[in-house]
């Protein structure tokens, strides 16, 4: 069991001041859910994106209605799972639903950045790092990114720079970060979010940074304090 208010796009939110909606499933991907060996062709028939209409993932009815909350940015971090397991998509069946699911998040909502982003090897642990993977996973979401010609997608590609190995003990079961590496991937996040949104993180207090210094001085101080010096 994970606190959604430690996952690493709820961190970055505090880290901006900013509001937080979280759409996230354990063992959802893009097309392949973690596990499903029910499938031949590698397309689940319940991924993540067969949710997003809903209100309640249980149920059908009530729609979602996307006009009621309209984000500044949306993180898209999905698709470890659907390659985590045996059983994985060809990488043109993940690429489409990728395009699908980047193009729908378009639509409804025309003017916020959207943030495709990956994983790099170093978020990975040992036993689980597969650099042929990573690599193909990785170009795949870059040609789907560059053929959307959109300048408010932007392929991101998480890593904790300076940060070589993270000790084994900071991972859980099947390689799930512990609150210290999603808060360290949050201040990473942040920096780019902000960056690209050129918002300032004002002087209102956060429950991660304090008000009233340079916001490049405030992100390196949260880092300072999240990632274990031993890294």
């Amino acid at each position: 069991m994970q606190c959604s208010a430690g996952v690493c796009s709820a961190v970055c939110a505090k880290l901006l001041n900013a509001e937080h909606h979280n759409i996230s499933w354990s063992g959802k991907g893009v097309v392949h859910n973690a596990g499903d060996f029910s499938c031949w062709d590698g397309r689940s028939d319940r991924p993540l994106p067969f949710y997003l209409d809903r209100t309640c993932a249980s149920s059908v009815e009530p729609v979602w209605d996307f006009r009621s909350w309209l984000p500044d940015a949306v993180v898209v971090l999905l698709g470890g799972n659907d390659f985590a397991t045996a059983r994985r998509p060809a990488l043109e069946v993940f690429a489409a639903g990728y395009d699908e699911l980047l193009r729908k998040l378009r639509h409804q909502y025309p003017a916020a950045f959207i943030f495709a982003c990956s994983c790099d090897l170093n978020l990975m642990p040992i036993g689980q790092r597969d650099p042929h993977y990573a690599a193909e996973v990785s170009r795949t979401l870059d040609e789907v990114v560059s053929a959307l010609n959109d300048p408010r997608v932007v392929r991101q590609r998480l890593r904790l720079n300076g940060v070589e190995l993270i000790p084994e003990e900071n991972f859980g079961a099947m390689g799930h970060w512990n609150a210290e590496i999603h808060a360290a991937v949050a201040v990473e996040l942040a920096m780019e979010v902000r960056w690209r949104l050129r918002w300032d993180v004002g002087e209102e207090e956060s429950n991660v940074i304090l008000p009233g210094e340079d916001p490049d001085k405030l992100m390196a101080q949260a880092a300072s304090q999240m990632v274990p010096a031993s890294w």
